[in-house]
């Protein structure tokens, strides 16, 4: 069962892919309608999400039906950390420099900006506001 698991993962992965890519696509201007739709980025990108279906066919061989909506729901963190990193890298309309380091220092270094701002500030306003003591006042001594 784990095989298939880690099979239906790296689906939802490619999936995400895809996704990402109609998103760069849908950045762009295009001429008329059927350049919007019949460019290579889209085409390819729904090459890879039909790919991407048939993997999770397989895949559901061997994962209960009930762990399947479990496993799906990963691919909103991936399509949310790709589409950020891809449409944050690449300048509009340009290409981008996007390499696994550059992913793990821009994922680190803003969960660790932005994680690190929110304790600072509810610390802060913990000490101002509440004498830096934490109570539950529905708890009966």
């Amino acid at each position: 069962m784990i095989k298939y698991m880690i099979i239906f993962v790296a689906s939802v992965f490619i999936s995400s892919v895809s996704q990402t890519i109609l998103k760069t696509s849908a950045n762009q201007k295009y001429d008329s309608k059927l350049q919007e739709y019949l460019n290579p980025k889209v085409i390819i990108a729904y090459g890879i999400f039909f790919l991407s279906s048939l993997i999770t066919v397989i895949a559901y061989k061997g994962v209960p039906l009930s762990l399947g909506p479990i496993l799906e729901a990963s691919g909103y963190i991936f399509v949310t950390l790709l589409g950020y990193f891809v449409l944050h890298e690449m300048p509009f309309a340009n290409d981008g420099n996007l390499t696994y380091e550059l992913l793990v220092e821009r994922i680190n270094g803003e969960l660790a900006n932005v994680l690190g701002n929110l304790v600072q500030r509810t610390i802060s306003m913990g000490n101002k506001y509440f004498d830096g003591k934490v109570t539950n006042k529905s708890v009966v001594d």
